[in-house]
């Protein structure tokens, strides 16, 4: 045999033994990462995705739990404490309007129901109630400050009634529009009048 011939073949042979030697193992760990760099990036993309999965999660308790808060704010759990918390909320808005309140009593507690009763359940049953009979002295702009912080504080309140006083003549009013104590002659911003408030504070 032509030794040309036994020389091609010896080096495709060793070729062939050398690929087999040195390319193929590099070609079989070049495969090998391929393939962990794809399980890593599935992984990766699985671990993103359920950190924005836990994200909107999160998002949503904030949402709830602040929804749950001002629930509570509106209409408290009652509680041993109940009264003690609610003096304290008539004086903080007794002294952001200006009046001074001269007494606080409390009464009630048993369920009232809303003026839409029957249109569900909770309505059926009714909220627990603390009545607060308040004897209060200030200006007439004062007590109307005072009706306001009432009606849009954050605890769900309602005015029943108020006793306006000057000496010793009173006129009953309605809540929702407060009349001069003295029919249009007295100094409204500057005489000082006697007021009594019934007021109902909501629980749940």
């Amino acid at each position: 045999m032509d030794r040309r011939y036994i020389g091609a073949g010896l080096f495709v042979v060793t070729a062939v033994i050398l690929c087999i030697v040195l390319v193929y193992p590099k070609y079989q760990q070049a495969s090998a990462a391929s393939k962990i760099a794809a399980e890593k990036e599935n992984e990766f993309k699985t671990q993103s995705e359920l950190i924005t999965a836990v994200n909107k999660a999160y998002e949503r308790y904030k949402k709830i739990d602040k929804e749950l808060s001002i629930m509570q704010d509106l209409l408290p759990v009652p509680d041993d404490q109940s009264v003690a918390k609610l003096f304290i909320e008539f004086e903080d808005l007794s002294s952001q309007s200006g009046l001074s309140i001269q007494s606080l009593s409390f009464g009630g507690g048993a369920p009232v129901a809303e003026k839409d009763a029957g249109k569900s359940e909770k309505n059926e049953k009714g909220y627990n109630s603390i009545n607060a009979s308040i004897s209060a002295a200030g200006r007439y702009e004062d007590v109307k400050k005072f009706a306001d912080a009432v009606r849009f504080n954050k605890h769900l309140m309602d005015i029943v009634s108020v006793n306006v006083a000057e000496g010793s003549a009173a006129v009953e009013s309605a809540p929702a529009a407060l009349p001069s104590p003295s029919g249009g002659t007295a100094d409204e911003n500057t005489d000082i009048f006697s007021f009594e408030f019934s007021i109902n504070a909501y629980y749940q």
